[in-house]
């Protein structure tokens, strides 16, 4: 795994992870009934300010190559357990035990092809931050 940010003009920060392993679904999910191998392809999210200044969680994308599921014919990812704890165990070499474990689903709106929407909680962010001001210059506070 290779993880980059990129500094925004606006003052966020872009981050990208870039990966290549295979997640597993189990078919348990409200939105599918398939059990097969997919391949995760990557990450992004956008660490950024609100207008007060004060960090604010963000969608993390987890990129997945659609020649090994469509949501078309097998349904969303979206709800299905076994995946997201294959990408939490992934998670947890790049970023820590309590970081990769700080990863929930979104809500169903949110979902796209090729791309599953997740919350990360305090504990990611606080991480990736972390992470980031190693990088590039951010305000901290």
């Amino acid at each position: 795994m290779e993880l980059t940010f990129k500094q925004n003009n606006d003052s966020s920060v872009s981050v990208t992870i870039t990966c290549d392993f295979i997640a597993t679904t189990d078919g348990e999910g409200y939105w599918n009934d398939v059990s097969k191998e997919v391949r995760v392809i990557g990450f992004d999210m956008i660490l950024g300010n609100d207008a007060n200044e004060k960090y604010y969680n963000t969608d993390l994308g987890i990129l997945y190559d659609k020649a090994t599921w469509d949501d078309y014919v097998d349904g969303l990812i979206y709800t299905d357990k076994q995946f997201l704890l294959s990408v939490k165990k992934q998670l947890v070499i790049l970023l820590g035990v309590e970081a990769a474990y700080d990863i929930t689903y979104s809500e169903r709106g949110m979902q796209d092809d090729g791309r599953v929407s997740c919350d990360v909680g305090d504990i990611f962010e606080a991480r990736l931050r972390k992470l980031a001001a190693q990088t590039v210059s951010m305000k901290t506070y």
